[in-house]
């Protein structure tokens, strides 16, 4: 993919096939690494690359691209992750005047919920495999993506019969399955005591703690058989 000048008038850029030709400027390497390429200068009339020329001394600046890449300097940049070395990541929330058109003002009276928002929004895009640490900090359960109604909690295989999540066949030691709502139902419990199947079930009054009944009795009487996440 490189990145277009995009259609006449405008010329907005835009993410495009990679032709070799034209006014294509700029394209993402397979590696990471980012090329700026041609850069038009407004005062010169030549094209100019983001260049380190390789010393200390020198900052990075904009050079004639054809020169910098004859010379040898690095016009090849990757990206950092600064969370991973002790470095940090500022969230700055944009300007008021770009809600002047809003009937309310959206960071009155608490700041707090619409930073947390845009922080998590932050965290997963550029965090990576890092985000999660962001939902331990505050205590933010974590969601499943891509729940799917077809796929059940297994016992596994012997020996151990550890659980795992396997496409659901309806027969069998399968006893439980996740919903695409992201609710949790646990079916029949077999009670080594009692020969019934039984669910953990409230039954809908705050007095009486959650506890096993008998599924097919639960859900006649309309008690409540599906659990959400929590952390």
């Amino acid at each position: 993919m490189c990145l277009d000048q995009g259609p006449v008038p405008g010329n907005t850029p835009i993410a495009y096939n990679c032709y070799y030709y034209g006014p294509q400027f700029s394209y993402y390497r397979k590696s990471g690494e980012l090329y700026i390429g041609g850069i038009k200068s407004h005062k010169y009339n030549d094209n100019r690359c983001l260049t380190d020329v390789g010393n200390k001394e020198t900052q990075p600046g904009l050079y004639n691209c054809k020169e910098a890449m004859q010379k040898g300097m690095g016009i090849y940049w990757d990206f950092t992750q600064v969370w991973t070395c002790g470095g940090s990541i500022e969230v700055v929330p944009c300007s008021k005047i770009a809600h002047i058109e809003r009937a309310h003002e959206p960071y009155m009276p608490d700041l707090s919920p619409a930073m947390k928002r845009n922080a998590l929004r932050v965290a997963e895009v550029w965090m990576d495999e890092y985000k999660h640490n962001i939902n331990l900090a505050w205590n933010i359960p974590f969601e499943m993506k891509n729940l799917n109604a077809s796929m059940c909690l297994d016992q596994g295989p012997v020996p151990g019969n550890t659980p795992i999540a396997y496409n659901c066949y309806y027969y069998g030691p399968q006893f439980s399955y996740y919903r695409k709502s992201g609710e949790l139902y646990i079916g029949g419990i077999k009670s080594h005591k009692c020969n019934d199947n039984r669910c953990l079930t409230d039954v809908g009054n705050k007095e009486t703690q959650p506890g096993l009944y008998n599924c097919k009795e639960a859900m006649q009487k309309g008690m409540g058989i599906y659990w959400d996440f929590t952390q």
